[in-house]
């Protein structure tokens, strides 16, 4: 898992790459090491990690796939998308990624966007299947266990997830000025270049709206993979302000949200505090 989570922050790192230069991109992996959900769920061992990592690579390697037309790209995130699903269903939504090369050139349909989306597909169902062969070897077994999941959480969770997202867990793990500015450049890239890198916003996009949707799934680690996103943008936004003087000012009030947001202040630090007392259990055991 300690390496699961090193690569979801060199994974940011090099998202983060497609969207600007070096310097931002590094801030929002550093933004997202310091993450209390990410921190929390790394250090209690929590599959989500690898969800996260796959996810992410899942799609860097689509969209560069679908730019560059490589071999090894179109494999690279395929396995990702198998390893992504495997680990956490959520992570079938990353399956998106095999349509970016064909939905990149529409309203054009060339041989070569199609090829490269046969390949991601069929990688991912060979990965998928090497990597959790019970949901073929016992599908009915599989099935069975997430009903009884989604009824467990249906009568735990609220019936209307999406407020909870939009409206709390995205707040948490972004703080709301860094969420702003991270939507407001969504929003402009996407109205600029709907066919650049922002594309590759379907697959979390398309995940939390299928978990906002769902009664019951309210957890913040599912809105990681789009809070990862929006991080990045947010930095690449402030990048883009006139000369190098209001960049850095830009930076450092990026920097003082993040620390006096909630999920550093409140969340992170706290936590690391908490960490270093006694452990609970041997507390309870020699009351």
């Amino acid at each position: 898992v300690a390496l699961g989570a090193l690569g979801v922050i060199f994974q940011v790192y090099r998202l983060g790459r497609l969207f600007s230069d070096p310097v931002p991109a590094a801030f929002a992996a550093a933004f997202c090491a310091g993450n209390f959900t990410f921190i929390v769920m790394t250090s209690m061992g929590k599959e989500d990690v690898f969800f996260w990592l796959f996810t992410i690579l899942a799609m860097e390697r689509s969209w560069k796939a679908s730019t560059r037309g490589r071999l090894r790209d179109a494999v690279i995130a395929g396995v990702a998308i198998g390893l992504a699903s495997s680990s956490k269903f959520l992570g079938v939504f990353a399956g998106l990624g095999a349509a970016l090369p064909v939905l990149k050139n529409l309203p054009r349909i060339q041989i070569d966007s199609l090829r490269i989306s046969f390949i991601i597909a069929a990688c991912a169902a060979v990965s998928l299947v090497v990597s959790f062969p019970f949901i073929f070897l016992d599908a009915p077994t599989v099935l069975e266990s997430i009903r009884d999941l989604q009824s467990i959480y249906s009568s735990l969770g609220p019936k209307w997830a999406p407020g909870a997202y939009l409206l709390h867990h995205l707040p948490n793990l972004l703080g709301w000025p860094i969420l702003i500015i991270g939507a407001a450049e969504f929003v402009r890239r996407w109205m600029k270049e709907p066919k650049g890198p922002i594309l590759m916003s379907l697959v979390p996009v398309a995940g939390l709206l299928f978990v906002g949707l769902r009664r019951g799934f309210s957890f913040a680690y599912y809105a990681m993979p789009i809070a990862i996103l929006l991080l990045i943008l947010a930095v690449s936004g402030a990048a883009r302000i006139g000369n190098a003087r209001w960049r850095i000012a830009s930076f450092a009030l990026l920097i003082f949200f993040f620390v006096t947001g909630n999920s550093f202040f409140a969340g992170t630090l706290k936590y690391a505090i908490l960490l270093t007392g006694p452990d609970a259990r041997l507390l309870a055991e020699s009351a």
